[in-house]
C-alpha cells in the first residue's frame, strides 16, 4: 500500500516536472525506468542515477516549495546542538523523518529539515511536541534526511557513506549535450553506475549550504550563517506553560448552545452536543490527560463548523456515498479556515482536519495510515459516525462501524466505544 502510494507521488513529481521543462523526455523516461527498478523516492533516483545533480534537485525543490535547502555534505559536516534536538523526541524524528536544525528564542520558531516541506500534519505533530510557535521546513533529499537523523539521535554516520560521492559526479545528461549524437544515444541507454561507499568516509562537495529564493534565486549563505548550525544554542528559556485547558463550565455551555443553533438549522439536532459528550467519556475510559480530553470534546463540538453540504458529512457516509465523499473533500477544512484566528490549540484543528483519514491510509487529505493519523481524529471518526448511526439502535450501529474495522476505523478506538455502549 506505502508502495503504490509512493509510486503514484512519483510519477505526479516526475510529470510535474516534465510539464515544467525542468526535465527533457528523454531524462523524464530514463528517471521513471531507474525509479521503477530501484524503488524509494523520485528525489533521491533522480540523484543517483546522476540524471541530476543534487545541486539542480535542491534547487528544484526549494523553488517548488517556496523555501530553502541544506546539502547532504552540510548536513554531514554540522552537529546540531543537543538542546536543539531535545525540543524534538527521537521517535517522533525518526518517524516522520525530521531533523531540528535551528531555534529562534526570539520568535519562538523552529528550523527543521524534511524531505516534505508541505506535509501540515507533520508539521503540526512537531510544533506541538516541541512546544513552539512555529515551525519552519528545510528542504533536503530524503535519504540525506534519514541519515542526519541517524547521525544526530544515535550518532550512526554509515547512512551518509555513498551519498556525498553521489554528487559529485555530473549529470549524465549534461555530459551529454556536448557529446556526439552517438555517445548521447550510448550513455541515454546505459544502466545507471552503481555506488560504492568511499574507504574514509564522505568527500567534501564544491556547494554546500545554499537557500533559494522564493522565484529559485541561487544565493550562498554568509559565513556566520553557515556556523549556525555548528554553534551552541542559546541558554534554552524556560518553555513557556502550554495553555491551560478551557473547562470553565459558563464557556463550554455558551459553546453547546451556539453550535446547537447551528445543529439545528442543519436538521442535526444535538449532534455536536451528542458527539462532544460521546468524546468525553471515551477519553476518560482511555485515561487520557485532561488538557488532551479538553481540546478533542473542543473538536467535537466544532467539527461540522463550515460543512454546509446536503448530506451529513461523517467517515461512513463518506465512503459508501460519492457525493459526500466529493463534498468532504472541497470541505475538510472548513472548520480550520474559520477558526484558525481563533487561537485554538493545534490539537483541536489538527483533530478536525484530519478525520477523514482513513486507517488503511485510503483517506485525505494526507492519506495517512494507522498510527500515523492524529489520536483525536481516530476517535472523532468513529465518534462522529456512532452518534449518526445509533439513535435508539446501538448494537446495529456498532455493527455497522465493526464493517469497516481496519479500513476506516482504529480496531482500539471501536473497542473501547464498544465498552463504553454496552456499559448502558
Amino acid at each position: 500500500m506505502k508502495e503504490s502510494a509512493q509510486a503514484d507521488s512519483n510519477e505526479r513529481m516526475l510529470h510535474r516536472m516534465l510539464v515544467e521543462g525542468f526535465l527533457s523526455s528523454q531524462m523524464h523516461e530514463a528517471a521513471l525506468a531507474y525509479v521503477r527498478l530501484q524503488g524509494g523516492r523520485i528525489e533521491d533516483a533522480l540523484v543517483e542515477s546522476r540524471i541530476l545533480t543534487e545541486a539542480a534537485m535542491l534547487k528544484y525543490l526549494a523553488t517548488h516549495h517556496k523555501t530553502h535547502f541544506v546539502s547532504t555534505q552540510k548536513l554531514y559536516e554540522k552537529k546540531v546542538d543537543q538542546s536543539i534536538l531535545d525540543l524534538v523526541p527521537r521517535r517522533l524524528a525518526t518517524l516522520r523523518c525530521v531533523l531540528p536544525v535551528l531555534y529562534d528564542a526570539e520568535r519562538h520558531t523552529l528550523s527543521i529539515v524534511t524531505a516534505d516541506p508541505d506535509d501540515l500534519a507533520m508539521i503540526n505533530e512537531v510544533k506541538v511536541a516541541a512546544g513552539v510557535r512555529d515551525v519552519v521546513p528545510i528542504v533536503a533529499r530524503p535519504a540525506a534526511v534519514r541519515a542526519a537523523v541517524a547521525r544526530a539521535y544515535d550518532n550512526d554516520t554509515s547512512r551518509f557513506y555513498g551519498l556525498v560521492q553521489t554528487d559529485q559526479r555530473s549529470s549524465l545528461f549534461e555530459i551529454d549535450r556536448s557529446s556526439s549524437p552517438g555517445a548521447q544515444q550510448a550513455a541515454a541507454q546505459a544502466a545507471p553506475i552503481p555506488l560504492q561507499a568511499p574507504a574514509q568516509g564522505p568527500k567534501p562537495l564544491p556547494k554546500a549550504l545554499q537557500r533559494a529564493s522564493l522565484h529559485g534565486a541561487e544565493t550562498p549563505i554568509a559565513d556566520e550563517d553557515m556556523e549556525v548550525m555548528a554553534a551552541p544554542a542559546p541558554p534554552p528559556r524556560p518553555r513557556p506553560a502550554p495553555p491551560p485547558p478551557i473547562t470553565i463550565p459558563t464557556y463550554l455551555e455558551t459553546l453547546r448552545v451556539l453550535v446547537g443553533v447551528i445543529d439545528e438549522s442543519r436538521s442535526l439536532p444535538g449532534h455536536a452536543a451528542a458527539c462532544a459528550d460521546l468524546m468525553m467519556r471515551m477519553c476518560q475510559r482511555m485515561a487520557l490527560e485532561n488538557v488532551r480530553t479538553t481540546h478533542y470534546v473542543f473538536a467535537a463540538y466544532l467539527h461540522d463548523i463550515g460543512k454546509t453540504a446536503t448530506h451529513h458529512l461523517t467517515a461512513v457516509n463518506v465512503v459508501e456515498d460519492e457525493g459526500c465523499k466529493a463534498a468532504a473533500r472541497e470541505l475538510y477544512d472548513a472548520p480550520e479556515r474559520l477558526l484558525k484566528k481563533a487561537g485554538l490549540p493545534a490539537d483541536v484543528l489538527v483533530t478536525v482536519s484530519a478525520m477523514y483519514e482513513r486507517y488503511d491510509g485510503k483517506g485525505f487529505p494526507q492519506a495517512l495510515a494507522g498510527d500515523h493519523i492524529p489520536l483525536g481524529a481516530r476517535i472523532l471518526a468513529v465518534v462522529d459516525s456512532y452518534v449518526d448511526l445509533a439513535p435508539s439502535r446501538h448494537h446495529s450501529a456498532i455493527e455497522v462501524l465493526a464493517r469497516y474495522r481496519k479500513l476506516l476505523f482504529d480496531p482500539s478506538v471501536l473497542e473501547v466505544l464498544s465498552a463504553e455502549v454496552a456499559k448502558k
